[in-house]
């Protein structure tokens, strides 16, 4: 159990940073819940009776004017009207033998009231510092490690400017990495190479098979005129279409061509 004397550490704050001063007996619980002690069993002894900002904590009140309450796991007691936190903290050492009691506390009755009762002892200065690294630690940890990286890259920035309330899609599209870093040189832009050959078509493997075997190089195979397409305002008639098909290359429109057929004959 850790036994605090609460007005007498809290008059020790001086030792702390600026930032961590002004604390009151909740306060004080606070930064303890969050060090190295919070597992412990917590006892605040303070001296006097519970003021009005206690109320809404529940206050229990005894029949020799003592008080407690709890705030967390802690567990208040207030030493009531004509005590002193003294008192209380050593009629507490008295019934649980010193074992596994750490007092808190650099006030002299209790420094020899812990020894006598085989307690251990604590400091008020030297537990605030304790108190003091823990949190400095505990702010260290839960900062990203990646914070402490320059430069960032773009990603690192977008996170940033998200927990800032910035838009972070300007910096995700635009690389990071854009600008040379100092002391680098562009490279210079490799030679081109030169342009390759064209390489020659293959001619047809069969007729360049054959004409090996000759001795002979033989012509390449013309390409037939491709069949014209009959441009007509009206559909033609699947038969014709049909007719086209079966004999491309010997029928064309101009065999449609009446003219051709009637030209020079007398009517009848």
């Amino acid at each position: 159990m850790l036994l605090i004397d609460a007005f007498n550490v809290i008059r020790a704050q001086w030792v702390l940073p600026p930032e961590r001063r002004g604390m009151d007996v909740r306060g004080l619980i606070s930064l303890i819940g969050r060090s190295r002690f919070a597992g412990r069993r917590l006892r605040v002894v303070v001296d006097g009776s519970p003021g009005p900002e206690w109320v809404r904590h529940g206050v229990f009140h005894t029949l020799t004017g003592m008080a407690w309450t709890r705030v967390g796991r802690a567990e208040v007691v207030f030493s009531g009207r004509g005590r002193e936190a003294d008192d209380v903290i050593e009629e507490i050492l008295a019934r649980e033998h010193g074992f596994a009691v750490t007092v808190v506390s650099s006030d002299r009755r209790l420094v020899r009231a812990a020894g006598l009762a085989g307690a251990d002892q604590i400091g008020n200065g030297s537990f605030l510092r304790l108190l003091n690294e823990d949190l400095n630690r505990a702010d260290a940890e839960s900062v990203p490690a990646f914070a402490a990286e320059v430069p960032l890259d773009k990603y690192d920035i977008a996170h940033w400017m998200a927990e800032f309330g910035f838009d972070p899609g300007s910096v995700t599209e635009a690389s990071a990495d854009s600008a040379p870093k100092p002391g680098s040189e562009p490279r210079p832009d490799p030679a081109p190479r030169p342009a390759e050959p064209k390489k020659k078509r293959k001619k047809d493997a069969a007729s360049e098979t054959f004409g090996s075997t000759l001795g002979i190089s033989l012509p390449e195979r013309p390409t037939p005129p491709p069949t014209p397409t009959p441009d007509l305002a009206e559909p033609l008639d699947p038969l014709l279409r049909d007719a086209f098909r079966e004999w491309a290359g010997t029928f064309s429109m101009e065999d449609l061509d009446m003219c051709k057929w009637i030209d020079g004959v007398e009517p009848l």
